[in-house]
């Protein structure tokens, strides 16, 4: 379920965009550190249809080791601003990784519900 996208430094799989349905949304995925030497997920924006480029809000810098994948649903939350995006639709995502390319991918706009019913959803302040 979701998208893929690949640079030589990292793996981004399976990802997605899940909305509450209160104009809240949460980037969800997995990302893999393909190389010998950490790197960190520290920004990320998305672009739809009609609409400029948003900037994700992360909670935290999301740390990537070595050789390791990392889930962002058990990573300190990316929270999108939902309001003008719709489920079924996509949106265009850049994730902003230390000493890497950029990481460019179309991903899809899903319900919490199915196999998204269980991520946590944050509300934005």
């Amino acid at each position: 379920i979701g998208t893929n996208a690949r640079t030589e430094q990292v793996d981004a799989l399976g990802f997605a965009v899940v909305l509450d349905g209160d104009g809240n949304g949460r980037v969800v995925g997995t990302l893999k550190n393909t190389e010998n030497q950490p790197h960190a997920l520290t920004g990320a924006a998305i672009k739809s249809d009609g609409t400029p480029v948003r900037t994700a809000l992360l909670a935290d810098v999301i740390r990537l080791p070595p050789r390791t994948s990392v889930a962002l649903t058990d990573a300190p939350p990316i929270s999108v601003p939902a309001a003008n995006l719709s489920v079924g639709g996509f949106v265009e995502l850049t994730l902003d990784v230390t000493d890497a390319q950029l990481v460019h991918m179309l991903v899809p706009v899903e319900a919490q519900k199915g196999p998204y019913a269980d991520v946590d959803v944050p509300t934005r302040a």
